[in-house]
């Protein structure tokens, strides 16, 4: 689960690039970004590459940290994907894009990390951030750690 988290996380931070000024190039069909790489971890083998090296910006950094500490506190026995989460005010009203959640309503912890994974739910990744650490607050000083 770990490895599809990681390449889920790839593929969307090269997918959501695109807001960049930077010139794509479709050299895989359907696969529009400026640069890629897909690394098999067990191998360490490079399964395929695109400007590899070219440095772009991140997109949605905080998303791909909350994904990764999740997936730390559900390998470290701590969190599972079953447990219900409760959606805050603030995380119901996160701007930008979303899941679409409501306030009050409680949310399977799996259904949260799909929803940052597959819909780069930012409404999402705030829930899990505050499940996590309590607060917004707390949940940067998590991630600076």
């Amino acid at each position: 689960m770990r490895f599809l988290c990681l390449f889920f996380c790839l593929f969307h931070l090269l997918l959501t690039t695109e807001s960049s000024a930077q010139q794509t190039h479709e050299v895989v069909p359907g696969l529009n970004v400026t640069s890629a790489i897909l690394y098999d971890l067990n191998s360490r083998n490079i399964l395929y590459e695109q400007n590899a090296e070219q440095l772009i910006q991140p997109a949605s950094l905080t998303k791909i940290m909350t994904l990764y500490l999740a997936f730390e506190y559900i390998n470290a026995g701590k969190l599972s994907y079953s447990l219900n989460v409760p959606i805050s005010k603030a995380a119901a009203e996160e701007g930008g894009s979303r899941m679409g959640i409501m306030q009050g309503e409680t949310v399977r912890l799996g259904d949260l990390l799909r929803g940052i994974a597959i819909s780069s739910g930012n409404d999402a990744s705030l829930a899990v951030a505050e499940f996590l650490s309590g607060s917004k607050e707390n949940f940067i000083q998590l991630m600076n750690k």
